[in-house]
This record gives C-alpha cells, sequence and structure tokens, in this order.
C-alpha cells in the first residue's frame, strides 16, 4: 500500500473514532485531523492524537501480549 493511501487509511479511521468515541461531527472531525496535521490548534486537536494513541495502542496490544522467543511453527498437513 502506498504512503499516501495509508496516511488516507489512517485519517478515515481517526475521524471514524472522533465521531463515535467523542459525539464530533465528521465535518469537525475532518477539521481537527487537518488543524493538527498542519500543528495548529483548535478545539479538538488535542483529541486527534489522544484517539491516535489510543488506536495504536489497541492495534498493538495482542502483538506486544505475544511471546518475544516463540517460534514460528511449519504449517501442518493435512490428515
Amino acid at each position: 500500500m502506498p504512503p499516501e493511501q495509508a496516511q488516507a487509511c489512517a485519517a478515515l479511521v481517526v475521524i471514524g473514532r472522533l465521531v463515535k468515541h467523542h459525539g464530533l461531527t465528521a465535518e469537525e472531525a475532518a477539521t481537527a485531523l487537518a488543524q493538527h496535521r498542519r500543528h495548529e490548534t483548535g478545539p479538538h486537536t488535542d483529541l486527534v492524537a489522544a484517539e491516535a494513541r489510543a488506536f495504536l495502542a489497541e492495534a498493538l496490544g495482542p502483538l506486544r501480549a505475544a511471546p518475544h522467543n516463540a517460534k514460528p511453527q511449519p504449517p501442518q498437513r493435512p490428515t
């Protein structure tokens, strides 16, 4: 996936989380995200970073919980 596409997908995730978790409209959430990217402050820009951190924590949680010394298992043959 090209970086631009990944950034667009991440933006949609953050906007969706702002709408769902904080009751912002989609327009308010998109404005807050744009302001955050421009390093501006606005009424909701602090929520953008908080939601991005929360999303990453949720996504990376299972990876952090996995044992680091586990060896990959070879594929099982059907019986």
